[in-house]
C-alpha cells in the first residue's frame, strides 16, 4: 500500500504517534503535519489519497483545512478525528464534504476500517469522474458514444451526443477519420517545403 499517501494532520502527542505508527504499520505512504497551514503545504507537494485531521486543530481550523483541500483536489478523502469536538462541528465537517470521522479511544481496526471506507469512496468519486468524461474530436467536433470501442468509427455529432447523453465533460482530441486528413495535410505541407 506504498502506493496509497496519508496525510496527518494533528498536534505532535501520543494519540498522533499511535495512529501514525499503525498507518505505516499497514504499509501507507505517511506524511504528518502539526498545522493546517502545514498540511496545505504538504498537500499542493505531494500526492495525497487521504487526509486524517484533527477537528481541534489550531487556527486555521480543520473545518478551513477541509475546505482548502476539497478546493485543491475534489477527489482527496478526508477522514475527522473527533477528539473532544463538540457534535456541531462534526456535523459542519460532514456538510463540508468530510467523508467520516472517527471517535476516541482510536482502536487500530477502526482505524483501519474507516480509512478503508474512505479510501473506497475516493475511489468511486474518482470512477464518477472518469466515467463522464466524453472524446470529442478536435477538427469535427463529433463524439464518440460509450459503446464504440477505441478506433472505432461511431463517431456521432456532438449535438446528437449531447442530447442522448446528459451531463457529461467534454474533452478534445481526433477522430481517426480527422487524424487521417490532419497527417494528410501535414505531408502536403511537407512537400511543398522541400
Amino acid at each position: 500500500m506504498k502506493d496509497i499517501a496519508i496525510l496527518l494532520a494533528k498536534e505532535p502527542d501520543l494519540v498522533r504517534d499511535g495512529i501514525a505508527e499503525a498507518l505505516i504499520t499497514a504499509h501507507y505512504q505517511l506524511f504528518t503535519a502539526a498545522s493546517s497551514d502545514e498540511a496545505l503545504r504538504l498537500l499542493k507537494k505531494n500526492h495525497i489519497d487521504l487526509i486524517l485531521a484533527d477537528l481541534q486543530l489550531p487556527p486555521p481550523t480543520c473545518l478551513a483545512l477541509l475546505s482548502e483541500a476539497r478546493r485543491l483536489d475534489p477527489l482527496v478523502g478526508f477522514l475527522c478525528l473527533k477528539g473532544y469536538s463538540d457534535e456541531a462541528t462534526v456535523r459542519e465537517a460532514l456538510r463540508r464534504g468530510a467523508d467520516d470521522f472517527l471517535l476516541p479511544p482510536y482502536d487500530r481496526h477502526e482505524l483501519y476500517f474507516r480509512v478503508n471506507a474512505c479510501l473506497e469512496k475516493r475511489t468511486l468519486r474518482r470512477a464518477t469522474q472518469i466515467e463522464r468524461l466524453v472524446p470529442v474530436c478536435s477538427c469535427c467536433k463529433k463524439a464518440r458514444p460509450k459503446n464504440d470501442q477505441p478506433g472505432g468509427d461511431a463517431w456521432v455529432d456532438l449535438e446528437t451526443f449531447l442530447a442522448e447523453q446528459a451531463n457529461l465533460t467534454l474533452t478534445h482530441g481526433l477522430c481517426p477519420k480527422c487524424a487521417e486528413k490532419m497527417h494528410a495535410k501535414i505531408d502536403q505541407f511537407k512537400k511543398r517545403r522541400s
